[in-house]
């Protein structure tokens, strides 16, 4: 009996370890409109335990560990190619709720957007294989672009980088058709202790609107988002509290405004309207 019951316990936490993934997606995007030929790339997580999931940067633990250590060391050596619009949110599904939580904190203050809307797809017969998985075509227009969409029904969960979800399986592959976004799946990995914490009884609910000027307020002010400056050779960085480090030559004259420039060269959203 003890030895049917050790069994029954170790398929169940091999059941649960299995059950806890990690969907790691190649995002490119066109952070600059007027340059478009100026590609970026991101490696974005979708952590899932089949019954919720959260969507962020794989970068941003490494930014939280190297502002903590600018904070604690102003002379260390950092690379910081651009500026990251990325890395200021995380987005949270509920699968039984169907349910998408964007969220984001600014200045000590944590935001969230919450949308309970499904997405609408149009699925075509056309299939293709990607990654060795076979995947099939489907379409929608969502915050003001028409997106492309490869879902494979072999990995049955409703799930996709960013909000996109409510497919019959996984999204393997997504961009619009400008090609100013685009994410990829690369990797998929067990994860043994999955840990989905919820956060959101502690933020204020805000609309799209709002977070638009939570961004144009936060682009004018810039001053306020700074947490730690630092300095290295010819350059001088700026560990900022929504994440980033930017980093400007040293013979900068206006620095508030090239720290404004900084942020301002992403301005080529996913979401050009709200739905």
């Amino acid at each position: 009996m003890k030895i049917k019951l050790s069994i029954l316990v170790f398929l169940l936490i091999v059941t649960k370890i299995y059950s806890q993934k990690r969907f790691v997606y190649e995002y490119k995007f066109v952070p600059d409109v007027s340059k478009k030929d100026s590609v970026l790339t991101d490696y974005m997580n979708l952590d899932s335990d089949m019954k919720n999931s959260v969507f962020y940067s794989s970068f941003k633990n490494v930014s939280d560990s190297l502002r903590q250590e600018i904070a604690n060391n102003k002379s260390i050596k950092v690379n910081i190619p651009y500026y990251n619009p990325n890395l200021i949110y995380t987005i949270t599904k509920n699968y039984s709720k169907n349910s998408v939580v964007y969220h984001i904190k600014d200045s000590g203050v944590k935001f969230k957007i919450t949308e309970s809307k499904p997405i609408h797809w149009k699925i075509s017969k056309e299939t293709k294989t990607i990654n060795n998985l076979k995947c099939q075509k489907a379409t929608t227009d969502l915050y003001g672009r028409k997106w492309v969409a490869w879902f494979s029904p072999e990995i049955a969960i409703q799930d996709g980088p960013y909000k996109f979800n409510n497919l019959p399986g996984l999204i393997i592959k997504i961009e619009d058709t400008e090609r100013n976004h685009s994410f990829e799946l690369t990797e998929i990995k067990n994860i043994a202790n999955l840990k989905l914490t919820d956060d959101s009884k502690n933020e204020k609910e805000i609309t799209p609107k709002q977070l638009n000027e939570l961004f144009d307020d936060r682009a004018k002010n810039i001053n306020s988002n700074i947490g730690e400056m630092f300095v290295q050779d010819n350059s001088i960085g700026f560990a900022m509290k929504d994440g980033n480090v930017i980093q400007l030559n040293r013979t900068t004259k206006n620095i508030e405004k090239e720290l404004q420039n900084a942020v301002k060269r992403t301005n080529n959203p996913i979401e050009l309207t709200a739905r």
